[in-house]
């Protein structure tokens, strides 16, 4: 059985689709867009045949249903074991990237605003820097709070061990997004702000 081996459908309206791999072939089978009984041929053949008649329907069944299993458990595992980071769901993954892509939006609105200040009014383009600098301190102690109520071992990993810190940020993403939000907020209006200030004074 060639693993690369591309197949083509025929629909009941007499309607001839493909080519698909066995990697989309297993797909079409999960999402029910096709069943054992619709006739498949084999690239380089001439001859239509159910897909279940087929010894590739076999492995494209048994593999998706592993698959699903592993998924079943991996999910279980996640409830169970609050380390573990639990698989994302479409929705929840849809969702925290609109989340994102609002969060970006309104950092670099603070900066263009925060840039633009100054260059009508110093006073107010320094207590922009002032204000950044004093929300980017603040966030920075909560999250060093946060990681310090944490047990000994975990405190000594994320100092010392290389990446440790990105992975145990990654897996409490939710504990510290609101915090690392506020720091980088505050450190883009402060940069921003400073930035404007350079400007203004002709890039003296």
């Amino acid at each position: 059985m060639n693993p690369y081996e591309n197949f083509y459908l025929k629909r009941a309206t007499g309607l001839v689709e493909g080519p698909f791999d066995l990697v989309q072939m297993g797909t079409l089978l999960q999402e029910k867009t096709i069943t054992s009984e619709t006739l498949v041929r084999v690239e380089g053949s001439l001859d239509w045949q159910p897909f279940g008649g087929l010894p590739q329907f076999a492995v494209i069944k048994e593999t998706a249903v592993d698959m699903a299993t592993r998924f079943d458990q991996m999910e279980k595992m996640a409830e169970s074991d609050p380390s573990v980071v639990p698989l994302l769901s479409r929705e929840n993954l849809r969702n925290g990237i609109v989340t994102f892509a609002i969060k970006a939006f309104i950092l670099m609105a603070a900066a263009v605003v925060a840039y633009l200040i100054p260059l009508f009014d110093h006073k107010a383009g320094t207590a922009v820097i002032l204000v950044g600098v004093a929300v980017a301190a603040i966030a920075q102690c909560l999250i060093l709070g946060k990681v310090l109520s944490e047990d000994f071992f975990t405190i000594g990993k994320v100092s010392l061990v290389p990446l440790y810190d990105i992975y145990y940020f990654g897996s409490n993403l939710d504990t510290y997004f609101s915090s690392f939000f506020a720091k980088y907020l505050g450190i883009s209006m402060a940069v921003a702000a400073a930035a404007g200030m350079h400007a203004s004074q002709g890039g003296a």
